[in-house]
Formats: C-alpha cells, sequence, structure tokens
C-alpha cells in the first residue's frame, strides 16, 4: 500500500490478521490515512515481533524459576475453560512464588547469569507494529446452546466487541487458550458478520440494494440499461464468456452512476 499510494492517490487497503512486525511507527502511522486493520481478540501474530518474542521468553523463565508444583500440573490448565478475574489470583498463589520468595535453587541460579548477561549484552529491539488503523474485536464473554442432533452437545458461541486501538497495544503475547485459534480466518470472519449484525450493516446493506434496484428500473435509466442489457446478450452468443463479462462490467459502472446521481438529488 505504501508502495502504490504515490500512484493511486486514492488507494485504500484492509488488513485482516497482520503480522504485528510489519511497519516502522512512523510506516504504521502513515498508513492510518488508507488502512485499516482487524485483528480478533488474542491472536499472536498481530503481536509477533522481535520485542515481543523476547519478553514472552523473559516471562516462560520467569514462570519456570517460580512455579511450586510438577509441570503436568500447569499443563492441564491448557485444557480448561478461561479463569474468571476472582480465580486467575488464587490460581497464581496456588503454583506459583511470589516475586522475590522464591527458593534458591540450581535453575534460579543459572537464569540469574543468563540475565546479567544478557543486561550486559543488551541491543535496543527495533520496535515494529501493524499497519494501519486498527480495530480490535475483544472478547467480553461467552454464550452456550444446546446443539442436537446424533450427538448432542454444548456449544460455546464467544461475543466480541469492537474498538479501535492503539499501537502499543499489541507489543506483548497474550497466552490464552485461544490465542492460536484467533488467527483463524474463519473465526475472524464470523467475529467481523457478528459486528456487521449488531450495527445493522447487512439489513442497511440490503435495503441500499433495493433502493438502487428501483432506481435502475425507473423510467429515467431503464431505457438505457435495457438496451445495453440486449446488447450484452448478443454479444455473448456471439463472441462468448469473455465478451459478456466486458458489458457487465459496463454496465455495473453505469448503474452505479446513475444511483449515486440518485442519491444525491434526494
Amino acid at each position: 500500500g505504501l508502495m502504490m499510494k504515490k500512484e493511486f492517490p486514492k488507494l485504500k487497503c484492509i488488513a485482516f490478521s497482520p503480522p504485528g512486525c510489519t511497519l516502522s511507527l512512523e510506516g504504521a502511522k502513515e498508513s492510518e490515512n488508507f488502512t485499516t486493520t482487524y485483528i480478533l481478540d488474542d491472536d499472536f501474530i498481530g503481536r509477533f515481533s522481535i520485542s515481543s518474542m523476547n519478553n514472552l521468553r523473559d516471562d516462560v523463565l520467569d514462570v519456570f524459576a517460580r512455579i511450586k508444583v510438577p509441570k503436568r500440573e500447569v499443563m492441564t490448565l491448557a485444557n480448561s475453560k478461561d479463569l474468571g478475574v476472582d480465580d486467575v489470583a488464587t490460581t497464581i498463589s496456588k503454583y506459583l512464588h511470589k516475586p522475590g520468595e522464591v527458593p534458591r535453587s540450581k535453575f534460579y541460579e543459572e537464569m540469574e547469569r543468563y540475565l546479567a548477561v544478557k543486561k550486559e549484552k543488551q541491543q535496543e529491539d527495533i520496535q515494529l507494529f501493524p499497519p494501519g488503523k486498527i480495530l480490535h474485536l475483544v472478547k467480553t464473554s461467552e454464550e452456550s446452546f444446546e446443539k442436537r442432533g446424533c450427538l448432542s452437545r454444548v456449544k460455546y458461541e464467544p461475543k466480541y466487541k469492537a474498538r479501535w486501538a492503539k499501537l502499543s497495544d499489541f507489543q506483548e503475547i497474550r497466552i490464552s487458550s485461544h490465542f492460536l485459534d484467533d488467527h483463524g480466518p474463519i473465526n475472524l470472519a464470523a467475529a467481523l458478520m457478528k459486528q456487521a449484525e449488531a450495527f445493522d450493516v447487512l439489513r442497511k446493506k440490503r435495503r441500499m440494494s433495493v433502493f438502487r434496484s428501483s432506481i435502475l428500473t425507473s423510467s429515467v435509466v431503464k431505457p438505457c440499461i435495457a438496451k445495453d442489457h440486449f446488447e450484452a446478450i448478443d454479444n455473448f452468443q456471439k463472441n462468448g464468456i469473455r465478451a459478456e463479462r466486458s458489458v457487465t462490467n459496463e454496465l455495473n459502472i453505469d448503474r452505479g452512476a446513475a444511483a449515486l446521481a440518485a442519491l444525491k438529488e434526494t
């Protein structure tokens, strides 16, 4: 988009779940004028960068050093439902030592040495960001319903709330039970469809389509459209599908211009 913007000043871009290491801060801010980005909840690709991976590595090492119980018990949490706010504090105190109260161990001493060496050789990470103006779909809750059939079971459908996010919101990778699934295009498409339904976008689009159809069949534009339509049929019969596509494109342009003119008059 940035490379094509000079040649096409009216260019508009839409990015679905782009990597968080796409552009520098200056490039990301410049792309906000013509790019809209959609990121679903905890999507890890939208937060992926050198700095976020370094932070994730350090956080994992810190958890390993503070853990109280065998690691297999912690891994069982990955298969559980997301914890509520009240459950988080209880779970942390059950599985992890508080910072500063970690018993000395060989692993802890090796980690301290690693952090000291890392600090000495520390080079400032290049900060990278996702492109454009970011619409973040945040998971707020789940509604359950029973799916009946041969195998009756309870299905959970997440609910999302859309918000305009800051570039700084995607500098940390968030680990959750769905941070991989949130990058799936099917899940993002379903969430966007729900938002469209919530804001009545689909119904407005259908009303616009009906209105446009009524405009195009009015006495003002109907003769011209009918003539072009019959010419399209003749060309299709003579020259095949390629000619039909060409004339159909011209018809769509004429119809769009007629609809816009009618809207301006109203």
